[in-house]
């Protein structure tokens, strides 16, 4: 496998709780060729200052800041332009890569010659016990991501920029990734390139109490922002998408 660099993106906001484990996950990866950007997004917890903290510890740790609350959308974009890799990568800030996750997935990605890759996650709660795999299709397009028949989770992500470019998060507050996931699997099928999920799973994804819950209103507001402001559709085929985006997530919990 030809060694390149990883450039890790990990938005936080008031993350301390997890980030030293987070952040620890990255650095401590099988592959060894990386620069983690964490970007504080306006932190009040001391988040931005225990990562100040690790950055002289670690040169590989490289400290960003928006100019104050600004969303995971800036954060990550702020990320990725400073990034310096060919291969960018997603963590959040309480989530967990498994040691080989970088090593085993760019195996992957070079020797298939696979553009942008992904792979299913584990879910855990706050206190780190492991639930429930969540599944992603190996081969899924577009039209798949946007009707929900499968998911790509935004930590488990990889794409070679050398590739496709370096291709930044529509500013919305919530399904921005999706938004990126949708468009690097558009440039895939309209130049013949290879997208592909791993088969197994190699993060851990944080699932917090009520996080569910709360959450489902405005997920199904920013589902709609993207329907209609990033992908720009007719008000008749965004309601049909939406419809099915509603039944399917009603489908899952039955």
């Amino acid at each position: 496998m030809v060694e390149a660099r990883v450039s890790v993106i990990m938005p936080c906001f008031n993350g301390l709780p997890y980030l030293r484990e987070s952040m620890a996950s990255v650095l401590e990866q099988a592959h060894g060729d990386i620069e983690l950007l964490v970007i504080d997004d306006g932190s009040v917890d001391g988040s931005r200052e225990y990562i100040a903290e690790q950055a002289l510890v670690d040169p590989r740790i490289r400290p960003l800041a928006t100019r104050g609350r600004e969303g995971p959308a800036t954060a990550r974009n702020l990320g990725i332009g400073a990034a310096s890799g060919r291969y960018l990568a997603f963590l959040d800030a309480d989530d967990i890569w498994l040691p080989t996750k970088l090593a085993v997935q760019l195996e992957l990605m070079q020797q298939a010659d696979v553009v942008f890759s992904w792979c299913p996650f584990i879910e855990i709660t706050a206190d780190g016990v492991r639930g429930r795999t969540v599944e992603s299709w190996q081969h899924c397009s577009a039209e798949d991501l946007l009707d929900k028949r499968t998911v790509i989770g935004c930590s488990t992500v990889i794409y070679d920029r050398e590739r496709l470019g370096t291709e930044f998060m529509p500013d919305i507050r919530m399904r921005q990734d999706l938004g990126l996931w949708l468009r690097l699997l558009r440039m895939c099928e309209d130049r013949g390139l290879k997208a592909q999920g791993l088969e197994h799973a190699l993060v851990l994804y944080r699932v917090h109490p009520g996080s569910l819950s709360s959450g489902k209103l405005r997920a199904a507001f920013y589902q709609w922002r993207l329907l209609r402001d990033v992908e720009r559709l007719s008000l008749g085929r965004a309601g049909v998408r939406f419809a099915a985006y509603a039944w399917r997530s009603v489908a899952a919990r039955l």
